[in-house]
């Protein structure tokens, strides 16, 4: 009894762990989806087609890793890609090239 006990323990044990796997890449995931499209919105992908297309390659890896189940991989490839797309959103290349904003309306 007791044996069988500890091996449904076990499986439990086991499925949450893959569970928790499964929600932590898809938050991760949704994260950086959305800096990617952030980073499409801002019309980035011209002046950083590098970094842009690396962020991507990134996550098109962590969808491969999940496909497959090695969630740890998902999840290392998902957070690379949002830190790339981070530093696309938040490049100085960016706020210099920006255009100038006017202090008063009309311009001295």
């Amino acid at each position: 009894m007791a044996s069988r006990l500890r091996r449904w323990l076990m499986i439990g044990a086991l499925a949450g762990a893959a569970g928790c796997g499964t929600l932590r890449t898809s938050e991760v995931f949704g994260a950086a989806t959305d800096r990617l499209e952030a980073v499409r919105v801002a019309a980035l992908e011209d002046r950083e087609a590098y970094r842009v297309t690396l962020a991507q390659g990134f996550l098109d890896l962590a969808r491969e890793a999940r496909g497959r189940g090695d969630y740890d991989e998902a999840l290392r490839f998902a957070r690379r890609s949002l830190e790339v797309s981070e530093a696309v959103l938040h490049s100085p290349r960016r706020i210099l090239e920006a255009a100038p904003i006017e202090a008063v309306p009309g311009g001295r």
